[in-house]
């Protein structure tokens, strides 16, 4: 075989535009350049109208399918009681739900479509249904569900299944809804007026200034609901009206004048000596007994206030010297604070104050005893001889203690009643009010058996008593002081004693001493002065 060399390309006939496949040999290294062997294949061409044929049969069949598919699925829908799929209400799609089923659905739009509402300084979160507005559910399911059916048109009915219906709510307003709901807003929201009121402060009543409040206008408010559209408060902040409302200032500003005019007033404290017979009195200024005060806050008395004195105060106060007081004069603190704490609390002074004495200190004169001593002081040497025991004699200069005479007066002290009787002038007084009762001749003791002087007090009564020292009966006898502080002995006054039952002494003895300490009277005097003598009433005994 004969090998020809061809460099000339373009002698190469050109592989065919359709198919074309080469293989090539592994090259030699040979000096002859081989060109590999060539094969060429040539596939049979198709119309392109089959292929535009197929794609047309295909949608065609495909659009039938869907038109068969949705024509029997509006049938299914419209002999159903289901509501067609593209159906909606406020946004809500009732598509595939049945009447009842779209009711409750509706019924829930309403009460949960929330509305703020902003009464005073506080804001409420509110469903629609509970501020009266509610959705016609029964008849807006029916409309529904009649969108789409025989009675509508075809462009109705390819909306109602397709495109989408939005359908119009049907809103009622239920005025017994709202209102309820209005009423426990203006329960809750309340802000009710503080009226001024009284304080006290340092010793004043001050009127404090009120505040106005407001309250829901709960009639304005529901007018104004139902003029509201429900789509329009949906979802916004509305502000319901509010009214206000003005405290009550009531009769307070007269309440702090009577107050304020009662802490202005000064404390006049009475007081009774009843050693000297003395009435006194002294004002505790404002100032003082102001700081004693408990305020108790009461609308219902003429002050505004039911004012109580703090007793430990009033204690203290009393425990102090008071400028009133001379001398021996004091007071029993505590019984001081518990009569001017009743007064203070009833307005009325049960009586006077009590001046008591203290015991004192007697310097000896030359020549003084005991028995000079003690008449000085009014009272029977005895009780001095008590007070100073363990003493044997006196001498000048010495220092002794004279007893209270408070020891003569140990019953509370009837104020308006004094028995004066003048050993000199053998005579007694009585008086009553500060007025005479009785004046009467009297007699009292021997020398042997005096009388003492001083100011005593009626003890006790005791229709015939016996004196066993003397043997004596003594009718209407009066018991005044004990001569002896040891023994139970009473001096005091009586009428004509007795004796052995049918002796009657000193009937004509009246007006010089005959006595053995005790001070006669008549009987028709003694019977008086029993009755009218009670105990406590002070019996002063002069030289």
């Amino acid at each position: 075989m004969q090998y020809t060399n061809r460099t000339d390309k373009s002698a190469v006939p050109k592989a065919p535009p359709v198919v074309s496949a080469w293989r090539s040999r592994p090259h030699s290294f040979s000096s002859r350049s081989e060109q590999p062997t060539q094969f060429f294949a040539l596939a049979p061409a198709r119309p392109d109208h089959f292929w535009s044929r197929f794609t047309l049969l295909a949608l065609a069949v495909t659009l039938l399918s869907l038109f068969a598919a949705a024509l029997g699925s509006y049938t299914l829908f419209a002999q159903s009681d289901t509501i067609f799929p593209a159906v909606s209400v406020m946004g809500v799609k009732l598509g595939g739900l049945t009447q009842s089923q779209a009711e409750l659905v509706l019924a829930q739009t309403a009460q949960t479509t929330l509305v703020q509402v902003q009464i005073g300084d506080q804001l409420h979160l509110l469903s629609l249904t509970e501020l009266g507005y509610t959705l016609d559910g029964p008849d807006l399911a029916h409309e529904a569900w009649q969108r789409g059916r025989s009675q509508s048109s075809w462009s109705e009915r390819f909306d109602a299944f397709f495109l989408g219906v939005e359908l119009a709510p049907h809103w009622q307003f239920i005025d017994p809804i709202a209102q309820a709901s209005l009423a426990q807003l203006a329960q809750q929201t309340h802000q009710p007026a503080v009226p001024p009121d009284l304080v006290y402060q340092q010793g004043q009543v001050h009127l404090t200034p009120g505040r106005p409040g407001q309250r829901l206008d709960e009639s304005s408010a529901l007018e104004w609901l139902r003029g509201q559209s429900p789509q329009g408060v949906a979802g916004r902040i509305i502000t319901l009206p509010m009214v206000p409302e003005e405290p009550v200032m009531g009769n307070l500003a007269e309440q702090a004048a009577a107050a304020n005019t009662h802490l202005r007033q000064s404390i006049v404290v009475p007081a009774f000596d009843p050693v000297t017979g003395d009435h006194l009195s002294w004002s505790i200024p404002s100032e003082t007994w102001n700081s004693w005060v408990i305020p108790h806050r009461d609308p219902t008395s003429p002050t505004g206030f039911d004012f109580t004195l703090e007793s430990s105060r009033v204690v203290a106060y009393f425990q102090m010297p008071q400028e009133a007081l001379t001398g021996t004069q004091t007071l029993n603190a505590d019984e001081a604070a518990m009569t001017l704490l009743t007064a203070y609390t009833t307005g009325n002074w049960p009586g006077s104050l009590r001046i008591y004495h203290t015991s004192q200190q007697h310097i000896v004169q030359p020549g003084e005893t005991f028995s000079s001593i003690a008449r000085g002081y009014g009272m029977p040497y005895p009780w001095l001889e008590q007070a100073n025991s363990g003493l044997t004699g006196l001498y000048p200069g010495q220092q002794i203690t004279i007893p209270s005479p408070d020891l003569f007066l140990p019953l509370p002290v009837v104020e308006n009643k004094r028995i004066i009787i003048s050993l000199s002038q053998q005579r007694m007084w009585a008086y009553e009010n500060g007025e005479l009762r009785w004046e009467w001749v009297v007699s009292t003791g021997i020398a042997e058996s005096p009388t003492s002087p001083g100011v005593y007090q009626v003890q006790t009564h005791v229709d015939n008593a016996y004196a066993a020292n003397w043997d004596l009966w003594m009718p209407y006898f009066i018991g005044i002081y004990r001569p002896v502080p040891s023994s139970d002995f009473m001096n005091g006054f009586h009428g004509f004693p007795t004796r052995g039952s049918s002796q009657l002494l000193w009937t004509n003895s009246l007006g010089r001493p005959v006595t053995y300490g005790c001070v006669l009277v008549s009987n028709e005097n003694a019977a008086a002065l029993y009755t009218w003598a009670e105990a406590g009433v002070i019996v002063e005994v002069r030289p």
